[in-house]
């Protein structure tokens, strides 16, 4: 390990092998610290990404007025659709095209889907359009991103420390929801 906030070898020695402190020491001192803050950055973005496609855009069309209560509804039903038909096509072909790929096409294809959605706006004339994208950037993010934060955070860290890395890289998914909830307007 290496110096990191005044925590040093020698100063990690006294504790217990195998304890919580020594590992997320080993975590955020250790050689693992960039693959963490990346994989944390991840959470974070892919957490607000998918809440926002999820549970905010049918509720937003409502409250812009470009969609009936039952489009909403079932506008909420097509997405968790297109949640579930990536999360399937991510299981058939993460062995084939590789994490990284689905990673990077996924966060890449979502994030576009947002700008365009942002860039087109919301109103009842293009709600239409709106939607589609959203149902796009649902499917790429499951079918990319999701998984593959859940299936890297199995491969980047060794046994020893991989369930404090999970749970690090996790806490920061669920403190980017709560983030987002507070924060998108009424």
């Amino acid at each position: 390990m290496s110096e990191w906030a005044g925590i040093t070898p020698e100063s990690t020695a006294r504790l217990p092998e195998g304890s919580q402190l020594k590992r997320s020491i080993a975590l955020l001192a250790g050689p693992y610290r960039r693959n963490l803050i990346v994989l944390s950055a991840l959470c974070v973005c892919g957490s607000i990404a998918s809440l926002f496609l999820g549970s905010y855009s049918a509720f937003l069309a409502k409250v812009v007025g470009a969609t009936s209560d039952r489009a909403a509804i079932l506008f909420g039903m097509t997405i968790w659709g297109a949640y579930l038909l990536g999360n399937i096509v991510n299981i058939a072909v993460t062995d084939r095209v590789g994490r990284k790929p689905l990673l990077i096409a996924g966060g890449v294809i979502t994030t576009l889907s947002l700008l365009l959605a942002a860039w087109i706006r919301l109103s009842k004339d293009h709600a239409g359009a709106v939607f589609a994208i959203f149902a796009v950037g649902a499917f790429a993010y499951w079918g990319g991103v999701n998984q593959a934060i859940w299936q890297y955070t199995a491969e980047l860290f060794p046994a020893q420390i991989r369930g404090t890395a999970r749970g690090f890289s996790t806490s920061w998914t669920r403190t980017a929801a709560t983030a987002s909830a507070l924060l998108t307007p009424p």
